[in-house]
């Protein structure tokens, strides 16, 4: 099966994805030089799915408990050839059930991201392995002389606008960023 010419670079993975289509899709991205450069899914494609060649992952909303976030931006730096970088984008009704780890990930401001995330399995990052390019707050912190690495350097440029909503448990949409070399 092939990709229709329009939809060579995007495609969509879920649960009702025709079992043809998933085969094309695991194909293209495993392929070094592949058609296909974005993937839209569900966590249809987080489960028992390995994808080499990817180095980003975009979660709309945030999963309930730590263990999903794990199992979903784990799908970026299997090859562990480049850098895989995750970014967490939601606004506050995405938040409203989540566990205790996941709301201290997503509240967080002030302390590092990989750390958090370890610390809910127990362990213990090795943050001087990584330095600015551990995560967004490493990099707001960093003394080192390599320039201007307080800027967190994501390879998405956007504006997230305001939200306003009654019905919302916070006033604008968030973005938490994580990057690593898994």
């Amino acid at each position: 099966m092939e990709l229709k010419d329009d939809i060579q670079y995007l495609h969509m993975y879920h649960s009702k994805t025709p079992d043809p289509v998933k085969e094309t899709i695991k194909l293209e991205m495993n392929k070094p030089n592949g058609k296909l450069r974005i993937l839209i899914a569900t966590s249809a494609a987080g489960m028992g799915v390995n994808f080499s060649n990817l180095n980003q992952v975009i979660n709309y909303g945030p999963p309930k408990d730590m263990d999903s976030f794990v199992q979903q931006i784990g799908r970026a730096g299997r090859d562990t050839s480049t850098t895989a970088m995750a970014l967490l984008v939601y606004n506050g009704r995405q938040c409203r059930n989540l566990d205790e780890d996941m709301k201290l990930y997503i509240n967080n401001d002030s302390n590092c991201r990989r750390e958090i995330l370890l610390r809910s399995y127990n362990a213990r990052p090795n943050n001087e392995r990584y330095g600015h390019a551990c995560c967004d707050i490493c990099a707001k912190d960093c003394k080192c002389d390599k320039g201007d690495c307080n800027s967190f350097d994501h390879p998405y440029d956007f504006h997230v606008d305001d939200y306003d909503d009654e019905t919302s448990s916070s006033e604008s949409d968030t973005q938490s960023e994580l990057s690593s070399d898994y």
